[in-house]
């Protein structure tokens, strides 16, 4: 990780500047279009005496966060939203994580998060500023994985011009690659290994593409009649193959109907109900690859059981089933209301606190819930446990769903970062790495061809220490500038060519 701070990164410093200015001109947009809606007149604070705008300091107008709640909880009412509530001041939130998925509803929140969103965005400039950057990183946090800072590339979009800022050395190009569906292989790795089989892993060893698969089954068609669908009709294959990738990415990593939903929208476009998310949601747990549905089984009348130091026999006795222990779950949260929004009864609310004191046999946790004490630790104390990864690290205090991820993403991660060190070992220069993905640069006049080759089977190699039996694929460019639109381009040769134009003055190479 050192040397790849040390290396840093190359900006183009007109493209730079160009992509900040077109950024503050779509917020000030954005600011016009959210005063011209109802109530966002008084969103953003200004100066009495001036009139003009207080600043963040990421330069952007600061809003007011007592009038955006008002106006969020006006609008839950209207659309019978119940909103969750902030763990330590008890007040409806504002985190646009949890706003996004109700964009639709709303033109003010639609407009609102996407202010928030480039607002962020912002703050990258912020680090820019010079020439040069070095990004540090910290090498393991609670994920497995790795995370970036001043500035962080780990977080800019792959879309847009964010990274086409980024461009190689004087007489270098960018050897971008990054692995194909790598958490699909190491949850496929993960299954086989618990179960002792998956379809999943039978998908990826047929060399099949698991998107298409997937696809196919949502169609009810062939997987080679929805392969011939690349050519015959590309605008209905993209379409399906899109819903197919927020399903396969979605429901392994623990989303509910509701959340897949505004996940497929947020990050594929896709625009799901969900009752429609709800149905492929089963189907992918029970019909496509049954083993990820035994993978995301529930425990949380064990994990409740060992927190109370009690018998899972003792907790399903009290509390009868699943379902109930999951309400309690939210009351001890401190939420009032089930997720349509019906209150709780308060007797309920009684014997859920009465049952959880009279189960308790942890001296450490008899205080907080005499108290009916609504705070995160609460919740952390009776519903979290740990989790252990195939390399043998222990994530505590993690929850349902942090129990879910990390064993098949610390695999990839932990893949990720021997394939960095074979890499570096084999004496390339990886200036930048992004999870699944490494920035390599690489001379201008070296075989490029030859060189793809080695890269990707040490990329391929490494990451199969980990995965086992499941075969793992690269995708990889050869590019003048970071740009996730870059597609590997070959002569008639074969040779592997530089995708895209080079910046001004930089390259020679044609």
């Amino acid at each position: 990780m050192q040397s790849l701070t040390h290396r840093g990164l190359h900006l183009d410093l007109n493209r730079r500047v160009a992509t900040q200015e077109e950024l503050r001109q779509k917020i000030a947009c954005l600011v016009e279009q959210i005063e011209s809606l109802p109530g966002g007149d008084t969103l953003f604070k200004k100066f009495k005496q001036t009139g003009e705008y207080q600043l963040t300091s990421n330069n952007v107008p600061q809003i007011n966060n007592k009038c955006l709640t008002e106006i969020l909880v006006e609008i839950a009412d209207r659309y019978d939203i119940s909103i969750p509530l902030t763990p330590k001041r008890k007040e409806p939130t504002t985190s646009r994580k949890y706003w996004t998925q109700h964009s639709k509803l709303s033109p003010f929140i639609a407009t609102w998060v996407e202010f928030n969103q480039l607002a962020k965005l912002n703050q990258f400039f912020s680090s820019l500023k010079s020439e040069r950057v070095h990004s540090r990183y910290t090498t393991i946090v609670r994920t497995g994985r790795t995370s970036c800072h001043s500035p962080n590339i780990q977080q800019i979009p792959r879309t847009g011009k964010f990274r086409e800022m980024i461009i190689p050395s004087a007489g270098k190009l960018f050897f971008v690659i990054d692995y194909s569906a790598l958490e699909l292989r190491t949850l496929a790795a993960v299954c086989e290994d618990q179960f002792g089989e998956s379809k999943l892993a039978e998908v990826l060893r047929n060399e099949r593409d698991p998107h298409e698969h997937t696809a196919a089954m949502i169609a009810n068609v062939d997987v080679a009649d929805f392969a011939d669908m690349k050519k015959t009709d590309p605008k209905k294959y993209k379409s399906l193959r899109q819903r197919a990738k927020a399903v396969n990415f979605g429901v392994p990593g623990g989303l509910g109907p509701e959340s897949l939903a505004g996940y497929a929208h947020i990050n594929y476009g896709v625009d799901l109900t969900v009752e429609k998310a709800h149905e492929w949601r089963e189907r992918f747990l029970t019909e496509f690859y049954p083993e990820i549905g035994w993978y995301l089984e529930s425990d949380v009348v064990e994990v409740l059981a060992e927190n109370l130091g009690v018998a899972p026999r003792d907790v399903l006795l009290k509390f009868h089933n699943e379902q109930t222990i999951l309400a309690a779950k939210r009351i001890v949260q401190g939420r009032t209301t089930k997720r349509n929004g019906e209150p709780y009864k308060a007797n309920f609310v009684d014997r859920v606190w009465d049952s959880l004191i009279s189960l308790n046999c942890n001296p450490e946790l008899e205080d907080l819930l005499v108290s009916e004490d609504t705070e995160k630790p609460l919740e952390r104390e009776l519903f979290s446990s740990s989790v252990l990864t195939s390399s043998g690290r222990v994530r505590g205090r993690a929850s349902f769903t942090q129990k879910r991820n990390t064993p098949f993403q610390g695999m990839a991660a932990d893949g990720e970062k021997l394939a960095l060190w074979d890499l570096h070992k084999a004496g390339y220069h990886v200036v930048a790495f992004v999870h699944d993905e490494f920035v390599i640069e690489l001379s201008e006049h070296a075989d490029h061809t030859q060189e793809a080759a080695t890269i990707d089977h040490i990329c391929c190699k490494t990451m199969e220490q980990v995965t086992g039996t499941v075969p793992v694929g690269c995708e990889y460019a050869l590019c003048y500038r970071w740009s996730k639109k870059a597609e590997a381009v070959f002569s008639d040769e074969g040779r592997l060519l530089p995708w895209g134009d080079p910046p001004e003055g930089q390259h020679t190479l044609s």
